[in-house]
């Protein structure tokens, strides 16, 4: 007499798989909702309470005035995630130099085309996100620029 497959222990193994990848992918979401949290955090403080910010665009090296970094968090924090596989080519990028309580940090505007870019911020922690860009680059090129998002950049001198 050939024994069957008990239907009760096939159910329960599938029963537990698809539990088991349920809470992995719970446990993976809430990680990336603290992650975010704390790049929104970090981002915030660095720019309503950074000492110094200078940007290197394709105008030149500016001192980011005060009112044009609360736009660029404002800008920064008004669009939505991108999901991206791979890591695409930058195909044009902003890069900002923060110096808050003795730290600094480096942040990365990149624009990566399809209506994506890349923010990546480097100093204590580390976090790298891909936005919707939804013409929110020009804007940010603009707060780097020599005229401003709000009042005009100071161009910073390396040499001082």
């Amino acid at each position: 007499m050939k024994k069957g497959l008990n239907k009760g222990v096939v159910f329960a193994v599938v029963f537990i798989s698809v539990f088991v990848m349920c809470l992995a992918l719970i446990i993976y979401m809430l990680n990336m909702s603290n992650t975010l949290r704390e790049f929104k955090v970090d981002l915030f403080v660095l720019c309503n309470e950074a000492d110094v910010c200078v940007a290197e665009s394709s105008e030149g090296t500016f001192r980011i005035n005060s009112d044009n970094l609360n736009a660029i968090n404002l800008i920064i924090s008004s669009t939505t995630g991108s999901i991206t596989k791979g890591e695409p080519a930058i195909l044009d990028e902003i890069d900002l130099n923060f110096t808050h309580d003795g730290e600094e940090w480096d942040m990365i505007i990149g624009d990566v085309g399809d209506n994506r870019m890349l923010v990546e911020l480097t100093g204590p922690r580390h976090y790298k996100v891909y936005l919707k860009e939804n013409h929110k680059y020009a804007e940010l090129l603009k707060c780097v620029s020599a005229k401003g998002y709000h009042e005009a950049n100071k161009p910073f001198n390396v040499n001082k």
